[in-house]
C-alpha cells in the first residue's frame, strides 16, 4: 500500500509540473517528433553554449517509448515515472541492507519524497532520466570501492553496470565527465587490490563491454549524422574551473 501510494503521488506530481519551460518542452518534442515522423533521433538536448547537441538517441528513445506503448500525451511522463521509481526502490533495497537499523518503509519514504529526485525523476526534463541510471552507477561504484566487506551484488555486475552506465548518461546529460575520475579511482584500488592480473584484466573488459553496450545507441550519429567539430566542443578543460 505505501508503494503503491509513494508511486502515485510522485506521479501526480509530476503529471502537475511546470511543462512549458525550455527544456522540458525540447525534450517531449524530441521524443514526439521521432514517434509521430517514425524516424531515428540521432541527437539529445541542445549544448547552448557551443549551438550544438548531444549526440546520441537514447533521449529521444526514451520519451518516445512512453508514445509506442500507449499512444496518449502523458505516455512519457508515467513511463519515466515507473523507471525514475523502480530505480529509486532499488536504491532504498540498496540502503536497508547496508544499514539493517532502518526499516525499509522509512527508507522508502525518505528516498521518494526527498526534494531532489521528487523535482527530477517526475517530469520529462533530461536530468530525470540521468537519474535512473546514476543510480545503479553510485551502487556499484559503492560495492567496488574499498569500503564494505561483504558484497550485495557481484563484483561481476557491479563492473558491467560501471561501464554500461556512464555510455548511458552521456546521451542525455554533459555531467557524465564527472563520473569518470570515479572509475579512474576503482581501478586504482583494483590494481592495488592482492588479486591475479588475469582477474583485474577481466574486470576492465567487462567494464568496457558494459561501456560498448551502452553507447550502441550513439554509435549511428557518429556513422550517419556526425559533425565531429561541434560535438567535440561540448567537453572541453577548463584551467579556470
Amino acid at each position: 500500500g505505501l508503494i503503491i501510494l509513494l508511486f502515485l503521488f510522485r506521479l501526480i506530481y509530476g503529471l502537475c509540473a511546470e511543462f512549458w519551460f525550455d527544456d522540458e518542452l525540447q525534450i517531449y518534442l524530441i521524443g514526439l517528433k521521432s514517434f509521430t515522423t517514425n524516424t531515428w533521433p540521432y541527437f539529445g538536448p541542445d549544448v547552448i553554449y557551443t549551438n550544438s547537441q548531444i549526440p546520441g538517441a537514447l533521449q529521444g528513445l526514451l520519451v518516445s517509448a512512453g508514445f509506442y506503448l500507449v499512444p496518449i500525451p502523458e505516455a512519457p511522463c508515467v513511463l519515466l515515472n515507473i523507471l525514475s521509481f523502480l530505480s529509486l526502490f532499488s536504491f532504498s533495497v540498496y540502503i536497508s541492507k547496508r544499514i539493517n537499523a532502518l526499516p525499509l518503509w522509512l527508507i522508502l519514504s525518505w528516498v521518494m519524497l526527498l526534494t531532489w529526485p521528487m523535482d527530477y525523476g517526475t517530469r520529462v526534463v533530461n536530468p530525470s532520466y540521468v537519474l535512473i541510471f546514476a543510480i545503479p552507477f553510485f551502487i556499484a561504484l559503492l560495492e567496488l570501492l574499498p569500503i564494505y566487506k561483504t558484497p550485495v551484488i557481484s563484483r561481476n555486475a557491479a563492473y558491467f553496470i560501471l561501464g554500461v552506465t556512464p555510455g548511458l548518461i552521456m546521451q542525455l546529460h554533459l555531467s557524465y565527465v564527472l563520473l569518470l575520475p570515479l572509475i579512474a579511482l576503482v581501478f586504482f584500488f583494483e590494481w592495488k587490490a592482492d588479486r591475479a592480473w588475469r582477474n583485474k584484466i577481466y574486470y576492465a573488459c567487462l567494464c568496457m563491454s558494459g561501456f560498448l553496450i551502452g553507447i550502441l545507441t550513439l554509435i549511428p550519429t557518429y556513422l550517419i549524422a556526425s559533425n565531429g567539430k561541434n560535438i567535440s566542443s561540448n567537453i572541453v578543460f577548463n584551467a579556470g574551473n
